[in-house]
């Protein structure tokens, strides 16, 4: 996965894509990729606009 290996344990963003990873394993969907890419362009957003 390219754009995760920056976020460490505890952060937001990082639980809610391990949030993500355990959905997808009980129920598997096509759904995994667009949700990664949802979840990674609000943190870019978040980190060029409040940071």
């Amino acid at each position: 996965m390219i754009g995760v290996t920056f976020m460490k344990n505890g952060d937001l963003l990082m639980d809610h894509l391990e949030n993500i990873m355990e959905k997808e394993q009980v129920n598997p969907s096509q759904t995994l990729h667009r949700e990664i890419s949802e979840t990674i362009s609000k943190f870019l957003i978040y980190e060029c606009f409040f940071n």
